[in-house]
C-alpha cells in the first residue's frame, strides 16, 4: 500500500517548450531551484520552506521568460488542502 504524503508545498510544472533556446533557459533555471525533473516535461518543486514571496517571484520570471514567445507551461500549486492552478506564457 502506498504512503499518504501531505502535499503542502508541492508544486508541479508541465512545461511542453518547442523553442530550444527557451527551453533550455527554462530547465537550467528549474535545475538551480533543485525542481525534480518528473519526465521530459513535468518537473516537482517543494516550496514549504521557502521565504514569503520567493514563490511569485519564480511566477514573474516564467511569465517574463515566456511572454512573446508563445509558449506557456501549467503550474498546479498545492496549500492548506487545496490548490491553484496557473498557466503562464502566452494564452
Amino acid at each position: 500500500m502506498s504512503e499518504v504524503l501531505n502535499a503542502d508545498g508541492l508544486v508541479i510544472i508541465s512545461a511542453r517548450i518547442r523553442d530550444p533556446f527557451v527551453r533550455e533557459e527554462f530547465r537550467d533555471h528549474l535545475h538551480e531551484l533543485l525542481g525534480e525533473r518528473v519526465n521530459p516535461t513535468t518537473y516537482e518543486l517543494n516550496i514549504a520552506d521557502w521565504d514569503d514571496g520567493l514563490w511569485e517571484e519564480e511566477v514573474e520570471w516564467i511569465s517574463e521568460l515566456l511572454d512573446g514567445t508563445g509558449e506557456s507551461v501549467v503550474v498546479w500549486r498545492f496549500r492548506d488542502g487545496e490548490y491553484v492552478r496557473l498557466r503562464l506564457g502566452s494564452h
